[in-house]
């Protein structure tokens, strides 16, 4: 996490119109995918001189979606399904480290996100249920200690809430549905 942000795109009646640009956490373009009509038509990824060049048609709206760096490590991947993100979305630096990753079925997060600070320490670690929060969120300092941890359920604050000052644990709340009981 370093406040840079990850992706851009305009929307036109709620669909991607044109192009969708991803940036790794340096702010450096990797991949670009473009839409016609909010149909995904092409994909632009790195070529070998790690410039966002090489075109790639799309059929179907199904791709397996891949860009590496010129090193030849992966830079970001992902799966479209008939126009639906499915599976494993990855970036990752030039390192070849991860730097953001996220569970997708059915064009919403489901399973784990986790996302990462410059240096390669977890930032975040959450977990999704057909889109929404669901089970423990845990949250990071760069230096590793925990900052606060929440637990979900469909959606809605459920149980324990752990806020932590330099790791140590410094309050705890219980939420039931989003309703805080003590």
């Amino acid at each position: 996490n370093n406040g840079k942000k990850m992706c851009e795109y305009t929307s036109l009646d709620g669909d991607i119109e044109g192009e969708q640009k991803y940036f790794n956490m340096a702010g450096e373009p990797i991949l670009t995918l473009v839409y016609e009509s909010g149909v995904l038509k092409q994909y632009i990824k790195l070529d070998a001189s790690g410039a966002v060049a090489q075109r790639v048609d799309v059929s179907a709206e199904t791709a397996d979606v891949v860009s590496q760096y010129a090193n030849g490590k992966t830079a970001m991947q992902l799966k479209f399904n008939k126009g639906i993100l499915e599976g494993s979305f990855v970036v990752n630096g030039p390192d070849g480290k991860p730097q953001y990753t996220a569970q997708y079925a059915n064009n919403s997060y489901n399973g784990e996100r986790l996302e990462y600070y410059a240096g390669g320490k977890l930032y975040k670690k959450e977990q999704f249920k057909n889109g929404k929060y669901h089970g423990k969120q845990e949250y990071f300092a760069e230096d590793g200690k925990p900052l606060f941890v929440a637990n979900y359920s469909e959606g809605d604050l459920h149980g324990d809430f752990l806020q932590y000052t330099n790791g140590v644990l410094a309050l705890t709340k219980k939420y039931d549905t989003d309703e805080l009981v003590y």
